[in-house]
């Protein structure tokens, strides 16, 4: 996938009108997301981009500011309430205790806060997406935490399901 086709797919996101937003992309493989992500952050903001396995990140993306740190998504911290929002794209699905790392996250964004979460349309594991989580699937996960809608969807290179990306606004 191309930075461009990211950002397609995560363009009708509804962002905050904040100066300066700080993100975290939990999972941030080569950091494809993340650019895209970048190019509608306003100007001064910043992404930390994480991941398990090293990755080369571009320090400055569109004028944004990107952190790599390598860390597991599940047990790196930020300080509480510090985030504008999380990114997480094709990751979840590796996260066995979705729940309680939703909430575990959770504490970790700002009062107005959004999360943008691109995933695989299937409920049905296989073995390179162990714990799978359809647009319904994920709806049920954040019953509570905010209005989940889907932003955009396109056919998998992998055939199995559509890839989604949808927005959780706190």
């Amino acid at each position: 996938m191309t930075i461009e086709e990211a950002r397609s797919l995560i363009a009708p996101a509804t962002l905050l009108p904040d100066p300066a937003q700080q993100w975290a992309d939990l999972g941030c493989g080569s950091g494809i997301f993340s650019y895209a992500l970048a190019s509608m952050l306003p100007s001064g903001s910043s992404i930390v981009c994480v991941d398990k396995d090293r990755q080369h990140i571009d320090p400055v993306y569109k004028k944004v500011s990107l952190q790599f740190r390598q860390a597991d998504i599940e047990r790196t911290s930020f300080e509480a309430g510090s985030l504008s929002g999380l990114l997480i794209a094709n990751a979840l699905h590796y996260v066995k205790d979705q729940p309680a790392f939703i909430e575990r996250t959770m504490g970790l964004l700002a009062e107005r806060a959004s999360w943008i979460i691109i995933e695989y349309d299937s409920d049905v594991p296989n073995p390179w997406v162990p714990y799978p989580v359809s647009f319904n699937s994920l709806k049920k996960l954040f019953d509570g935490y905010g209005t989940v809608r889907k932003l955009n969807e396109r056919p998998s290179v992998y055939g199995r399901a559509n890839l989604y990306a949808c927005q959780v606004n706190s």
